[in-house]
């Protein structure tokens, strides 16, 4: 019986070089054979990718790097911000860069709308990505300052089933290999957040001005935020939560905040990244109220 290439891709994280099965004992026929009957995939010639990879990372490999960046923080399990293009990392020294479409070599590569190209420092720890600290580096420098910081706090977020993707020294030698500017950034995350929603919209309010205490504990639950110690605000993510058993739940706090005498303001992931002046002034309507009922 011939090798496994289900078991030999897993073995080679699912990234391969004809060279890489040749070794494993299949022939050039056989490897041809499972590339026609949809078992591996072609990205580009020489170069193979499991089927159970995503098309990030098929794209990745056709233009001669791995995931980098948010792609790769993605991968990790980090929440990122949306944006449909597939971020790679390629080596120091590439000279010659390769198209996203077809795999070939191809001088108007760097215009390709599909592909953010980023350039390593050190090898890649993996044969399909780079690693978490060298993606939250990348993360830091290439995406919008308060967003990146959401992806920073993603990776750092512990919960009670599960350990933060980035360690408190981990985290300590990404502040340490970046630049001053970065540090400064990196001063501003935090380890408690739930969600990208409420990192975004904590280091936003902070940096107006407003006091925020992140994750308190109101009654039998715990806000997300809570501003110049009045008002709740509840970040509701990606998704506005539809289905019967989220909104009870959403509207079950919100009653026990309010009996506590806190109003409550809810921030939707669509509301934050379209309108947020009006989330800003929606929050100040709010306090002005609340400080009002209580003079």
């Amino acid at each position: 019986m011939g090798p496994s290439i289900d078991a030999v891709m897993r073995d080679l994280a699912g990234v391969a070089h004809i060279q890489d099965l040749l070794a494993a004992g299949f022939t050039r026929y056989e490897v041809a054979r499972l590339h026609r009957t949809g078992k591996i995939y072609r990205p580009r010639v020489g170069w193979y990718v499991a089927c159970w990879h995503t098309s990030e990372v098929v794209t990745a490999v056709r233009v001669g790097g791995v995931l980098g960046c948010i792609s790769a923080a993605k991968s990790y399990g980090c929440s990122v911000p949306g944006d449909p293009r597939t971020h790679v990392v390629l080596a120091h020294n590439a000279a010659r860069l390769r198209s996203s479409t077809d795999g070939f070599i191809n001088i108007a590569a760097p215009t390709d709308s599909g592909v953010v190209r980023h350039w390593a420092t050190s090898p890649p720890s993996e044969r399909f990505r780079t690693g978490l600290v060298p993606a939250l580096e990348h993360v830091l420098g290439c995406v919008d300052p308060v967003w990146a910081i959401g992806v920073v706090d993603s990776a750092r977020s512990r919960t009670e089933s599960r350990s933060p993707l980035l360690s408190s020294s981990a985290f300590a030698g990404l502040s340490a290999g970046v630049s001053a500017d970065k540090r400064r950034l990196l001063a501003l995350s935090s380890d408690r957040a739930e969600s990208i929603l409420e990192s975004v919209t904590r280091v936003r309010l902070r940096q107006l001005g407003f006091a925020v205490e992140e994750q308190r504990a109101i009654g039998r639950y715990r806000a997300d935020l809570v501003v110049e110690d009045q008002v709740v605000v509840e970040c509701d993510g990606y998704a506005f939560h539809g289905d019967r058993e989220s909104f009870e739940r959403d509207r079950r706090r919100d009653a026990a905040f309010v009996a506590l005498g806190y109003p409550v303001l809810r921030i939707s992931y669509r509301r934050a990244t379209e309108d947020w002046p009006a989330v800003v002034a929606e929050l100040e309507s709010v306090l002005a109220r609340d400080r009002s009922r209580i003079r």
